[in-house]
């Protein structure tokens, strides 16, 4: 059998996909020997851009050697005889495996049940923008920085989906480790989650896995304070990246300069709230289960 043209090369995909879910599109690089790498990097060879493409885009076009791909174009790249009936098989699979990435899960529950739930949780009656039904929107990576919904629920499939930035979500909604000890109960299987709540500036992360929840957050106001700042190693490292270099103060300690410091926090902050990776900030239990998707 011929070389395929996907055989052995790197893929992204970014987006809102419409030929194929995002995990449909991943499964056939896999079928085809290639491989689906996690971010853009100098490793990465082809960039799939559906609607709405973000910060992945940008990065690629900055990187200049990444290949940008429509959907019709990767598709060229699958060998004509079988993509239909591959695309089939695949979504079947997908369907059956119950097969999910970051920021969703697998419920059994329907709609007015899941409704039911999130009363615990709510201090108001459930809108569009804590809870939306959705056809469209079918994994995490379809959302955009356009959506401003918490949630959305993608019916037949019982997939619940979690934006990763939460706005205005003061005295609206409770997202504690209850919540998602509730969520775990009625979940067909693991999960992990990340968000960002900009109003009060936490971070938290979440995992099931074993029967167990694991919840934490982080404070990410308080590292405005430079004297916070060696206890982040991300933004140590950071730092140093950018070149810069702790300087010796008045009575000969060395100390970061707080101007510079605060400009990087908060360069660091309004990437963060776009929706950067947050790997580096995470838990050690959060970055250890790989088993989990990223």
């Amino acid at each position: 059998m011929s070389k395929s043209k996907i055989q052995d090369k790197t893929f992204l995909f970014t987006g809102t996909l419409t030929e194929f879910t995002r995990n449909e599109a991943e499964a056939l690089v896999e079928a085809y020997g290639g491989k689906v790498l996690s971010g853009v990097s100098a490793k990465l060879n082809y960039l799939v851009v559906g609607e709405d493409a973000g910060s992945k885009l940008e990065k690629a076009k900055k990187l200049g050697t990444v290949n940008i791909l429509t959907e019709k174009e990767f598709l060229k790249m699958v060998p004509k005889s079988k993509s239909s009936s591959l695309k089939s098989s695949i979504s079947t699979i997908s369907e059956d495996n119950g097969e999910q990435d970051k920021n969703e899960i697998l419920l059994n529950l329907n709609l007015s049940d899941l409704k039911k739930l999130f009363k615990k949780y709510c201090t108001i009656a459930i809108t569009e923008k804590i809870l939306m039904v959705t056809d469209s929107i079918r994994s995490f990576e379809d959302i955009t920085s356009e959506d401003d919904s918490f949630f959305y629920f993608h019916e037949s499939e019982g997939k619940l989906m979690i934006n990763y930035l939460f706005q205005d979500v003061e005295d609206t909604i409770r997202l504690n480790e209850n919540f998602f000890k509730d969520l775990a109960k009625h979940s067909k299987s693991d999960f992990k989650v990340v968000y960002l709540d900009r109003n009060l500036w936490e971070l938290s992360f979440c995992v099931f896995t074993k029967g167990k929840v694991s919840f934490e957050y982080s404070t990410v106001s308080d590292w405005e304070d430079p004297y916070y700042f060696d206890d982040v190693p991300y933004f140590v490292k950071l730092a140093k990246d950018s070149g810069l270099k702790k300087k010796k103060n008045e009575d000969g300690d060395k100390e970061w300069d707080s101007e510079e410091v605060y400009d990087l926090i908060y360069d660091f902050r309004d990437s963060l709230a776009s929706g950067v990776n947050y790997l580096g900030l995470a838990p050690e239990w959060y970055t250890q289960l790989k088993t989990i998707p990223d």
